[in-house]
This record gives C-alpha cells, sequence and structure tokens, in this order.
C-alpha cells in the first residue's frame, strides 16, 4: 500500500504509510497514524492511542493501557501491568513483575519479598558426666600380743645331815 488514503481497512505485509485511520493488521507499522488499534509484531511508531497488546512497544505513547511483554518507553499514564517497567512514569498504579522506574506515584505492591525462615537447629550437646565412686579399704590392724611364759625351774636343795653317832658295844 504506498499510497496515502484517508481509510485503511485492508491488510498489508508492509504498511509505510501514513493513515488517518489505521484498523488493519500489519506485520510491520512504521508510521505514525493518529489512531493505531490493530495488533502490530512491531509497533515502533509515535501514537496518539495504543490500545493494543504489542510484543515490543518501544515508543512514546500518550496512554498505553495495554500489557505489554517489555515496556521501555515515558507515558504520562501506565495503567497496564507489564511484564518488565523500566520507564519513567508520571502515574503508575499497576503491579509490575519489574519496576525499576521513578514513578511520582507508586500505590501498588510491586516488590514480593520471600523470606526465607531460617530454621537454626540447635545441637543440643549432652554431657556425660563420670561419677566416680572412691571405695575406701578400711584396714583394721590387729596388733597380738604374744606374752612368751618361761617355765621357771624350782630347785629344792634337801640337805641331810648324817650323823654318826658311835656306839660303844
Amino acid at each position: 500500500d504506498p499510497t496515502t488514503a484517508t481509510t485503511d481497512s485492508t491488510t498489508d505485509t508492509t504498511d509505510s504509510i501514513a493513515d488517518a485511520t489505521d484498523s488493519t493488521t500489519d506485520t510491520t507499522d512504521s508510521i505514525a497514524d493518529p489512531t493505531d488499534s490493530t495488533t502490530d509484531t512491531t509497533d515502533s511508531t509515535i501514537d496518539t492511542t495504543d490500545s493494543v497488546a504489542d510484543t515490543s512497544d518501544s515508543t512514546t505513547d500518550t496512554t498505553d493501557s495495554v500489557a505489554d511483554t517489555t515496556d521501555s518507553i515515558a507515558e504520562t499514564t501506565d495503567s497496564m501491568a507489564d511484564a518488565t517497567d523500566s520507564t519513567t512514569d508520571t502515574t503508575d498504579s499497576m503491579a509490575d513483575t519489574t519496576d525499576s522506574t521513578t514513578d511520582t506515584t507508586d500505590s501498588t505492591t510491586e516488590t514480593i519479598v520471600t523470606t526465607t525462615e531460617t530454621t537454626v537447629v540447635t545441637t543440643e550437646t549432652t554431657v556425660a558426666t563420670t561419677e566416680t565412686t572412691v571405695i575406701t579399704t578400711e584396714t583394721t590392724t590387729v596388733t597380738t600380743i604374744q606374752t612368751t611364759t618361761v617355765p621357771t625351774t624350782q630347785t629344792t636343795i634337801v640337805s641331810t645331815i648324817q650323823t654318826t653317832v658311835p656306839t660303844t658295844q
């Protein structure tokens, strides 16, 4: 379609013409149209209103109300949830998977903090106390006093005095 038409409702492989209204399904749309309501594989144009889902949207739109796979443009209002939002928006009222932008107003929950609960396993160390029983051996010393009785030999001395009396016969 190499012409400039007021209304283009056809299906073209390549549309490199600026039309007043483009409601067709084009493979490549590299023209700035006032209204673009089609589903294009690549949309690199500057549109006033972009209400379609594009694979890549690298344009500067006034209003972006669709969910794009990659949104790297600066828009006045971004009211959709994009997979990646790296733009600087005036208002961001949607939850994006990744939001690395500087927003004036951010009223969404964009960051899901996954808290990893760390369970501290306390190893209880049981100190085995070895009870030592000291056996005290009581030694009783029996002292035996042995008394040896020495026999006393008693000697009786009998003195016999023999007196010889002469007998006169």
